[in-house]
């Protein structure tokens, strides 16, 4: 994806730097999805530099019931989620 000045990049990379918690977090990755019209996100975080957490982290805008399989079952994660699954299917 190549940035421009009207897709919002700039604005959410300046929000994701400002985070100071994991709830903050959670909120800019809704907003996300709205912003481009998705489904859901899976943002992983190796670092935030303003939240006081533990890291990496991962915020996830699937049904909580989702959030819990794709957290405690990391080796099917990709085959799991709902973005990737018919991919999985076609492959394996």
């Amino acid at each position: 994806m190549i940035a421009g000045s009207d897709d919002g990049y700039e604005e959410i990379v300046t929000q994701i730097g400002e985070v100071a918690s994991l709830e903050a977090m959670q909120k800019i990755a809704g907003n996300i999805c709205k912003f481009y019209h998705l489904a859901n996100i899976a943002y992983h975080a190796v670092y935030i530099p303003g939240a006081k957490m533990f890291n990496p982290i991962l915020v996830l805008t699937y049904d909580p019931g989702w959030d819990t399989t794709l957290k405690n079952d990391a080796q099917g994660f990709w085959c799991k989620q709902p973005a990737t699954q018919r991919v999985c299917d076609h492959v394996i």
